[in-house]
This record gives structure tokens, C-alpha cells and sequence, in this order.
């Protein structure tokens, strides 16, 4: 019995590691370079964070990109810390915009054919921060600047919806 289990565990090593490829990033063949970053796409691309995407269409991605889901409470006080880095992005349509949304915010619509270039504008240096109505299209908006070289970005639950439930600032033109 001890016999078929060292041999189980040893086909199992053997068989796991050979999909490896010497000390190469597991996902597409590339390493990463110093800064954290790596090519998802082309490994012949390894592009710095900030520098402006290329017109090949080529995505890139941070290695040690952080995006998280905080607390609307959370999401409040990160964008309300006098912090210069943080970019509030509302990435709803044109008339949730009109029927309100949080002060200070950019507009870029989600559903746009040019959000992707539109968000490659800003310096992947900030921390951006997105909502939407409900937090379906913010989660998808993080996914979107991870895959363009953002170091930082986040989103909460619950969107406009729970902002106004709690009674937080609104601003209407």
C-alpha cells in the first residue's frame, strides 16, 4: 500500500512539473521584469506602468496589480483622503449621470466603444475608484485597467443604489 502511494505521489510530482517551462511566468511563457510587470499577451512586449498603450492592441497587465471590493464605507473614506492620486470614475450612461451621482466624479460610460482608450489617458500611477448602479460594470471596469497596466483600483457593492440608500452626497447638474 505505502508502495502505490510513493508511486501515486511520484507520477503526480513528474506529471505536474512538466508542464513548466525553467523558471518561465507559468501563464504565457514571459517573466516578469524588476518592476512587477508582464506582457499577458505578447511576451516580446514587457511594458512600464505609465508608459502609453501601444497601437499593436497589445494588452498588458501588472503582475502585483491590486484590485479589491471595499465596504461603500471603505470606498467613502478612501475617495474623501485629501489623497491626489485618487481618480473617482462613474462608469454609468449618460442618464444615470444626469439623475446623479457622487461629487467629484469623471464620466466614462462603461458601454462606450472608446472606455478602453478613454481610461489608458490617465497615469497608471493613480488609484482609481469606480461605481456604477449596482457594481456589476465597476467590477468589470477594474478588470479593465488591471489588463492596461493599473497598479491600484477598486469598487464597491452595491453602486448608486446603496450610496443613496445611505444618504451620502449627491451631485446633479
Amino acid at each position: 500500500m505505502l508502495k502505490n502511494i510513493l508511486l501515486f505521489s511520484l507520477l503526480l510530482l513528474l506529471f505536474s512539473c512538466s508542464g513548466e517551462k525553467g523558471g518561465e511566468d507559468a501563464t504565457n511563457g514571459s517573466e516578469p521584469d524588476p518592476s512587477g510587470t508582464l506582457s499577458v499577451t505578447n511576451p516580446e512586449y514587457i511594458r512600464e506602468s505609465g508608459d502609453p498603450v501601444p497601437e499593436d492592441g497589445i494588452t498588458y497587465a501588472v503582475a502585483n496589480a491590486e484590485t479589491k471590493e471595499l465596504t461603500i464605507d471603505e470606498f467613502r473614506a478612501n475617495i474623501n483622503n485629501g489623497d491626489a492620486d485618487v481618480v473617482l470614475i462613474d462608469v454609468r450612461t449618460p442618464v444615470e449621470w444626469d439623475n446623479g451621482r457622487i461629487p467629484n466624479s469623471e464620466f466614462m460610460n462603461f458601454y462606450d466603444d472608446d472606455f478602453r482608450s478613454k481610461l489608458a489617458e490617465i497615469s497608471r500611477d493613480k488609484k482609481l475608484y469606480f461605481y456604477c448602479a449596482s457594481g456589476l460594470r465597476s467590477d468589470k471596469a477594474m478588470e479593465v485597467a488591471k489588463s492596461l497596466g493599473f497598479k491600484y483600483s477598486a469598487h464597491f457593492r452595491g453602486g448608486m443604489n446603496m450610496w443613496s440608500k445611505k444618504d451620502y452626497e449627491i451631485e446633479k447638474d
